[in-house]
Formats: structure tokens, C-alpha cells, sequence
């Protein structure tokens, strides 16, 4: 996302409202107030390198800025990105936009429960990601619909990212040995049926 943003509309490609899509004045002059307000709470040392070096330069290169705003600034970035960019992106995924900006926002609520220690494998989340599609990805669909209401829709997201990411990752196994030795966790109360294991995207 940060190259592409980068190279299409240049360093500051973030300031400038038109180069989003569908993307108002005003929520993006929120975006603006976030971001100014984290770099400005932020002690990273190429911040303070690149400002005195710059001085006239109110804003920092995006790739900065992607270093040091949070995951949910960068997950609405991504979605009022134009198409031209966020779809290459998501067909890296082999996901339709619209479900990468989903599961990009759900991630982002998931990681702020655990960061602060929330309950999550027993309740409702909060945010239903998206499912794909059952005619372009049937792993989520054999021998059973994945449920997108509880946990196992995010482990599924996230096997799914890692195996484009890394094919070779270890997420589904390690997740499986986490379960061999806490053998009394209810796996129900997260989403999973008895036969969780023969979903293909979990084989």
C-alpha cells in the first residue's frame, strides 16, 4: 500500500483529499488531525532526524508516517484508497477489495481487544468480517460454512493472509498444539464445531 500510494501520487500522497476515493473533506481532515498527533506524540529517531533537516516541510513521506501511525489509521487508509491501487493489492490476496478492507478492519478491532486483554474467544465479535465468496473460495465452505460471528472467522483470515505471505507458516499446526495441550478449552464457545479440522482452509 505504501509503495503504491507512494509512486502513484508522490511522498505526500496522503494530504491531498483527491487522491482518495469517496473519501470526504472533512473525515480526512480527522485522518490528518490523527496522524499529526501521533507523529507529534512519537520519539522515533528518524522523526526527529528528518525534522531538523527539513525544516520548512510540515509533513513527513508517507512510509514515515505508515511507520508510526497505528494499525486502524492504516486500516482506513487502505480503505478509501482508490481502486487502481487497493485492487492490485487485494488480488495479491486473491480477495475482492471489498473483503480485504473488511478483514483489515476486523483485524484492527481484534488487535486492539488483545492489546488490552478482553475477553475474545467466547464472545460475538464485535465487527463481522466479510466471507469470500463460495464460488472462488470454497476452503471456507467445505465441509461447512465458516461462521463470521466468532473466532474461527479470524483464524481462517489470518491462515489465509499467512499462506500468501508465507505458504510455508506454521499458524494452523501451532494453533492445533495450543489446543493438545489445554485439552479443556470449550472450542465451541469460539466458533468451532467438532469437525473444525476438516475445513480445508484449516488441512
Amino acid at each position: 500500500m505504501v509503495e503504491s500510494f507512494s509512486i502513484k501520487y508522490g511522498p505526500f500522497c496522503y494530504i491531498n483529499n483527491k487522491n482518495f476515493y469517496n473519501l470526504d473533506i472533512e473525515k480526512h481532515k480527522i485522518i490528518l488531525e490523527r496522524i499529526e498527533q501521533t507523529i507529534n506524540n512519537s520519539y522515533e529517531k528518524f522523526i526527529i532526524i528528518y525534522r531538523n533537516k527539513y525544516l520548512d516541510e510540515k509533513y513527513l513521506p508517507f512510509w514515515m508516517v505508515a511507520e508510526t501511525v497505528s494499525m486502524g489509521q492504516l486500516s482506513l487508509i487502505f480503505r478509501y484508497l482508490p481502486n487502481d491501487i487497493k485492487v492490485p493489492i487485494s488480488k495479491r490476496f486473491n480477495l475482492h477489495s471489498r473483503v480485504l478492507t473488511s478483514w483489515l478492519h476486523a483485524l484492527t478491532v481484534i488487535r486492539n481487544i488483545t492489546a488490552h486483554h478482553c475477553r475474545l474467544w467466547n464472545i460475538i465479535l464485535p465487527v463481522k468480517p466479510a466471507v469470500p465468496k463460495q464460488v472462488f473460495h470454497p476452503s471456507f465452505f467445505s465441509p461447512y460454512e465458516i461462521s463470521n460471528t466468532s473466532y474461527i472467522i479470524i483464524l481462517a483470515m489470518m491462515v489465509h493472509l499467512m499462506n500468501v505471505i508465507d505458504p510455508n507458516n506454521k499458524l494452523v499446526l501451532n494453533f492445533k498444539r495450543i489446543l493438545r495441550k489445554y485439552p479443556g478449552i470449550p472450542i465451541e464457545k469460539m466458533g468451532f464445531p467438532n469437525n473444525w479440522q476438516d475445513c480445508e482452509i484449516f488441512s
